[in-house]
């Protein structure tokens, strides 16, 4: 099962978000819920560079059936977007195939 934890901060902003695992919803190389989970996170990690998100504050690591995104302090509401939209994603995943998805939400107290 792939698992996901959102921190999110009183402004509904994500400031950090962890993926772990696979999704084992088929045979590998066939998996379509690995495959869009996956998607979403390599269009994640590249939205946010494409925004020169990353650096002091902002870090994204992705690897084999491990992605985290630090994001504490995007201001930039181009990137902000990217990665509402790419989290509203992976939220419906999700929803839709709850047996190989599960999101968790944490609530957090956004930075001054």
């Amino acid at each position: 099962m792939i698992q996901m934890i959102g921190w999110v901060d009183e402004h509904d902003q994500i400031t950090r978000l962890r993926i772990d695992g696979h999704a084992d919803s088929g045979r590998y190389g066939e998996d379509v819920v690995c495959a869009a989970v996956s998607a979403l996170v390599e269009t994640l990690a590249l939205g946010l560079k494409e925004f020169g998100v990353e650096g002091a504050h902002h870090r994204v690591l992705v690897d084999e059936g491990h992605a985290e995104f630090w994001i504490e302090t995007v201001r930039d509401p181009d990137a902000e977007r990217v990665a509402r939209w790419i989290v509203a994603g992976l939220k419906d995943l999700a929803r839709s195939h709850g047996r190989f998805v599960h999101w968790q939400e944490i609530r957090v107290k956004a930075d001054p």
